[in-house]
């Protein structure tokens, strides 16, 4: 995209996040996520109205890391900022304290684009441009399609049962019939298992997005009698 081009409005005609482009800076990554280790931060939904629980309704995390490799580099060198479109600066929490290679920055966000930049020592390192939905609209997201990685709602059932026998480490319905009866409880715990993507499929894709579930795969599982039957045990 050609730098006199103004990276908001170029994605306001299809109404979906996107990335104008991000500098190469050497072996030095910036990465925009939701949460430290988590997924990239496109957006999310949002309470808007008197009804808002917070006015810090929203956050994402930039962690700074090796291209090569993706280990972890000392934030605190970059001396990294931001900005958000229709933000003003003293409206945006940064949190530097929580990790030694990532910030937090909290904002209540308003529905619709917004233009993310990251900044670097006062250069532009990254520019994205994120969605922010009403948190009670129509969910219209699909999990298949162009770009999307999800599975059908029959294997996301067939997970839910069962993707526990591919690993020892997963977890999944007949496994946790198993620790309930022989009282193992420790074994749901994180340091034992790992099972939340299959388990309570959600709409955002996370560390495993073949798992997560759009308009149609809602719609479809919840038909599933089999499906829901095992869910509500």
């Amino acid at each position: 995209m050609p730098p006199s081009v103004d990276p908001l409005s170029a994605f306001t005609g299809d109404l979906i996040p996107g990335e104008r482009g991000e500098g190469l800076h050497g072996d030095v990554k910036f990465c925009v996520l939701q949460c430290d280790r988590g997924a990239e931060f496109w957006g999310a939904a949002v309470e808007c109205g008197p009804d808002s629980c917070s006015p810090m309704n929203h956050s994402f995390c930039v962690r700074v890391v090796r291209r090569s490799d993706m280990k972890p580099l000392r934030i605190e060198e970059y001396d990294v900022t931001i900005s958000i479109s229709g933000i003003p600066e003293d409206k945006i929490v940064a949190d530097k304290d929580e990790g030694w290679c990532h910030y937090n920055f909290a904002f209540q966000a308003n529905p619709g684009l917004q233009l993310v930049r990251i900044f670097s020592k006062g250069c532009v390192v990254v520019e994205r441009v994120v969605l922010f939905t009403v948190a009670h609209a129509e969910l219209w997201w699909n999990s298949r399609g162009a770009g999307a990685k999800g599975l059908p709602a029959d294997e996301i059932a067939k997970a839910h049962l069962c993707q526990g026998a591919s690993k020892k480490s997963y977890g999944d319905l007949q496994k946790f019939r198993k620790w309930a009866s022989e009282g193992t409880w420790e074994m749901f715990g994180p340091k034992y298992s790992h099972y939340d993507w299959w388990m309570f499929p959600i709409h955002a894709a996370g560390r495993k997005p073949e798992f997560a579930v759009g308009t149609g795969e809602v719609m479809e599982l919840r038909s599933n009698e089999d499906f829901m039957r095992n869910y509500r045990r």
